[in-house]
């Protein structure tokens, strides 16, 4: 089905400026029904999509269940100022409903605005929780929008990036807080990104004084600063996996697992690397955040806090935090329990600064196979920091600092050596400058080893291998 609408001057079109070139597929008012069929946008067209919200003749910004195609040169875009959001309008049919979406040959997007690929707020039903948006950058264009939304108040919103470029001036977020005071429930919304080729860009700022998160945020329940979206959606999930490509945070945070909110970052390779100073929080405000790095490279110039850290530790006192769950009004400043897993098991984690754990929470540390943490310093904070080594024939992982290894009282080291016959040189499990204090016996365990070993902490880090003159039996 293609859709052409030719007259120029009259509403919608005339809302923006009238239409000079025929934009295929236009709608307002009622959402756009393919009744699960198939709209193409191809050649040079334009599809055009919203006015402003609530203005008269004003264009609603829902699809119907179905596909819909973007080819060749053809462009989909938003007038100056406007948000347009991708929906499902599945509280009109009384059923679930699946988009698809994408954009092919040479398709742009090019807009503005904000991208939200999400399901709409007034769907917010227990009985629509499998519906669906899924959006596929199959383009060799260079996309750009203000904000790509992924994943809020219920269902899946999932984008597949495959090649081609996106630069995201403010923030990209995956699984975002969207709901309104007076909601009852979670309705468990997951927000997922693939980057499997292409590059993105995200260039939001984040100031000390913003009284919102700007960046690449992972897993945000944090509420916004004004209106009637004051409810905390703790069901919330946001999903990023980088296969290949590169994905670059330039100026602002990035947080994954914050609020009540669960964030997954998985690295299988591509590059990963934020350029700002300002810190990558990997659970925050009672989140719970995991980055699990599995190839492909990784780099970030701020400090790396694994499992929290408090507003008055980073500075910033003019962020939002105070929401309702259920009619009961909660500030996530008071959660100092959340839950961060840095995970790497091959590659480079890197920071050009400070990774530390259990800020204002619990924090986890796992190195394999031939990963490697590389940072100035390493602190364990608050006695629930908890280390684990697990050691085969593969590679050897390790922590490299330039600085100091700082370990608290109660700190946790694990490691696992039921895949390491100990031949061989000891492992240097941490090497650094200094070290300020030392992990007790009470919290060291050994798993698996076949071999008599030995651990040895020093100022210059700490070893792990077999006693010298240990006699091993290999079966």
């Amino acid at each position: 089905m293609k859709i052409c609408f030719v007259a120029s001057e009259c509403a919608p079109f005339v809302k923006t400026g009238g239409l000079a070139d025929v934009r295929t597929g236009w709608w307002w008012n009622e959402p756009l029904s393919m009744n699960g069929g198939e709209v193409v946008v191809s050649g040079t067209g334009r599809f055009v999509a919203g006015c402003r919200s609530g203005s008269e003749n004003g264009v609603a910004g829902y699809f119907g269940d179905g596909t819909v195609i973007f080819r060749d040169d053809a462009v989909f875009s938003a007038p100056r100022s406007n948000q347009t959001r991708l929906y499902v309008p599945a509280v009109r049919s009384g059923r679930e409903q699946h988009l698809e979406m994408s954009f092919e040959d040479r398709a742009q997007v090019s807009m503005y605005g904000s991208l939200y690929v999400q399901c709409p707020m007034g769907v917010l039903s227990d009985a629509f929780r499998e519906t669906t948006v899924r959006v596929a950058f199959n383009s060799q264009a260079t996309h750009s929008v203000r904000d790509l939304c992924i994943g809020g108040n219920l269902g899946l919103g999932e984008v597949n990036f495959n090649c081609g470029s996106l630069v995201v001036s403010n923030s990209l977020s995956l699984g975002f807080n969207d709901a309104f005071t007076g909601r009852s429930q979670s309705l468990d919304p997951k927000g997922v990104l693939s980057l499997n080729d292409g590059l993105l860009q995200v260039l939001g700022r984040f100031k000390t004084t913003d009284t919102k998160p700007y960046g690449l945020l992972v897993g945000n329940t944090l509420p916004l600063p004004s209106g009637s979206y004051k409810c905390l959606d703790i069901g919330l999930q946001g999903e990023l996996n980088v296969r290949d490509g590169a994905l670059t945070n330039r100026n602002g945070l990035v947080l994954v697992g914050s609020g009540r909110g669960r964030g997954t970052v998985r690295q299988a390779g591509g590059e990963i690397a934020s350029e700002s100073q300002l810190p990558c929080l990997i659970g925050f405000l009672g989140g719970v955040g995991s980055y699990a790095m599995t190839g492909g490279t990784s780099r970030f110039s701020g400090d790396v806090y694994v499992g929290g850290a408090t507003l008055e530790r980073l500075e910033w006192s003019k962020l939002t935090t105070t929401g309702s769950v259920g009619g009961e009004t909660l500030d996530l400043a008071t959660c100092h329990d959340a839950v961060g897993v840095l995970s790497v098991s091959n590659g480079t984690f890197r920071t050009d600064a400070d990774v530390i754990l259990s800020a204002d929470g619990v924090g986890t540390l796992e190195l394999a196979a031939s990963g490697v943490v590389k940072a100035v310093n390493m602190r364990l904070e608050n006695g629930a920091s908890t280390v684990r080594f697990k050691l085969d024939e593969s590679g050897e992982c390790g922590v490299s600092l330039d600085g100091c290894l700082t370990v608290s009282e109660g700190s946790k080291l694990v490691i696992d050596a039921s895949d390491w016959d100990g031949q061989g040189r000891a492992r240097r499990l941490f090497s650094c400058a200094e070290m300020d204090g030392v992990f007790s016996d009470a919290d060291i365990t050994v798993i698996g080893a076949r071999f008599t070993h030995r651990l040895r902490q020093t100022q210059s880090g700490v070893t792990f291998g077999p006693e010298r003159g240990t006699m091993l039996i290999l079966r």
